[in-house]
């Protein structure tokens, strides 16, 4: 029985301003974002407040720049596929909630991000400024942030053993800093991510790593698998482009058999 989604949206038009955190500083999307609706379980996602149409068919492959004001689309059981939006677990998270493991990186650190409580209350209400909302997607707050670790972008999503396209995007340092990220161009064919979250501990085998232009916010959109994204500074001491290093879910461990989560198939165990 698949989860109900239970979404906080957020859609919006961001502007070729913007710049991912990571490695330097950042301009305010010139669009402001759209309102805050609530998404009822089992319910379609929301069109965009401004004006975009409600989107049908099978999932695109493809996820659209985010200033383009395409469509998303909807893949089944899953979060909407080229939206930014903000899942209630979102909402709910603390600092360290997530722990990360890359071996290839000798990496194993927890992801700050957590909201303040200002912050998840103007959430839930929708009473957020249209400069608070920019500042929000823009993650003003993300250079800050990176001072204290790697951070789960404010648009993240969070992983999930039933909901199939999560993109647990998190953002991180190259050369500054804790550097936590230096080594991501090494990243390659057999290489796993490890994230531990919610009693679970989940399996991601790297994909690919590319390089995006500063304010390409598509690395950050669910498309149609359950994904992490690295995401960091390129060149290293620049912020001019972004490098994004992609992990596909291979499978998940239960690590606290005894919660009242549904049991693990044996076929979604994976070693270490």
């Amino acid at each position: 029985m698949k989860k109900a989604l239970s979404i906080v949206m957020l859609t919006l038009f961001l502007a070729a301003g913007s710049l991912l955190p990571g490695c330097g500083g950042q301009t305010a999307p010139g669009e402001t974002p759209a309102a805050v609706s609530s998404q009822a379980p089992g319910s379609e996602a929301p069109s965009s407040s401004s004006g975009g149409e409600e989107a049908s068919g099978a999932p695109s492959q493809e996820q659209p720049d985010a200033s383009s004001g395409t469509a998303a689309e909807q893949v089944p059981g899953g979060y909407p596929v080229g939206k930014m939006f903000v899942t209630r677990e979102r909402l709910a998270y603390n600092d360290g909630d997530l722990v990360l493991r890359v071996p290839r990186l000798n990496l194993e650190t927890r992801v700050v991000g957590g909201f303040s409580p200002e912050v998840r209350e103007k959430l839930r209400d929708g009473t957020m400024t249209r400069q608070e909302r920019i500042d929000f997607f823009g993650n003003s707050e993300g250079d800050l942030l990176l001072k204290s670790g790697v951070v789960l972008l404010n648009s993240a999503s969070l992983p999930d053993p039933v909901i199939p396209n999560p993109n647990v995007s998190i953002s991180g340092h190259r050369d500054i800093e804790g550097c936590e990220f230096y080594d991501i161009h090494k990243l390659t064919a057999g290489d796993r991510i490890y994230l531990t979250y919610a009693g679970r501990e989940y399996v991601y085998e790297w994909q690919s790593t590319t390089i995006h232009k500063a304010n390409d916010w598509s690395v950050t959109y669910s498309g149609t698998e359950s994904i992490v994204s690295l995401i960091s500074c390129d060149p290293i001491g620049t912020n001019r482009n972004r490098i994004v290093a992609v992990g596909k879910l291979i499978g998940y461990n239960d690590l606290t058999p005894s919660s009242s989560a549904a049991p693990v198939p044996s076929d979604h165990l994976a070693s270490a």
